[in-house]
């Protein structure tokens, strides 16, 4: 686990300082540049101060940290859509969009677009059908890369090592997958209230965690549609983007 935890905090560093220099030089952005700081800071900690294995509590408050990063882009780029979540070879990423794809009568965003969108070379400020986004990598890409999980890994299994035996954000999940609907039941998850634009896009933090494992073990985009709190349970509903789903929906 020490040389994992060294990948993990260079991975953030590296990544917090171009996004700190695109912030500053590109786009002039304080917002991005005080992201891209902060994350090359949670980066430096987690490499200098944590090279033994990383207890959940302590984790948890690292992936919080990160998800607070990303309200303060999310609140200065004005950005409400609900995300899509891409597996790709560069990793998991999350596109808000700037517009709502599919409403008004227009055609709905297909899994080769949300593809193309995560391919080399990446920009944290991306066009797609004339409105502009943004092009994250979520809190739990890193988790699901770290914990090994590969296509045609079971979809409820792999939520459960990252959702709770990894970073215990809930004490249990449970996984229905019908057609291009994914329902998903998180039972006792960790609540963040202090990030309301990143739970209205990305969803909250545990419901995040799951939706880049949702994806990268079925290896297809998928898109939260709607989230709810109801007693100590949590249910997400992501939809599926892929043509063998689509196929069989019909």
């Amino acid at each position: 686990m020490a040389e994992r935890n060294t990948v993990v905090g260079i991975d953030l560093l590296v990544a917090g300082a171009l996004i700190a220099s695109m912030g500053y030089l590109l786009v002039r952005s304080t917002a991005i540049n005080a992201f891209g700081f902060s994350l090359a800071t949670v980066g430096a900690v987690v490499l200098l101060v944590v090279p033994e294995d990383i207890a959940r509590p302590a984790l948890s408050r690292l992936l919080a940290d990160s998800t607070a990063n990303l309200e303060a882009l999310l609140e200065e780029t004005g950005l409400r859509a609900r995300a899509y979540y891409i597996p790709s070879p560069e990793g998991l990423k999350s596109f808000v969009s700037g517009g709502d794809e599919g409403s008004n009568g227009g055609a709905e965003i297909t899994a080769d677009e949300l593809r193309t969108l995560a391919r080399p070379p990446l920009s944290l400020i991306i066009e797609s059908r004339g409105r502009k986004g943004l092009l994250l990598t979520p809190p739990g890409a890193t988790l699901v890369r770290e914990a090994a999980l590969g296509a045609g890994d079971d979809p409820e299994e792999a939520v459960r090592t990252v959702v709770v035996e990894t970073s215990g954000l809930a004490k249990g999940a449970r996984l229905v997958q019908e057609g291009t609907s994914i329902k998903l039941e998180l039972n006792s998850p960790v609540s963040e209230s202090r990030t309301p634009y990143y739970n209205r896009c990305l969803g909250t933090l545990a419901t995040s965690v799951a939706a880049c494992a949702i994806a990268r073990v079925l290896g297809s985009p998928i898109r939260l549609m709607e989230e709810q709190l109801d007693g100590a349970t949590r249910f997400a509903v992501f939809r599926l983007f892929s043509e063998e789903a689509s196929k069989e929906e019909r």
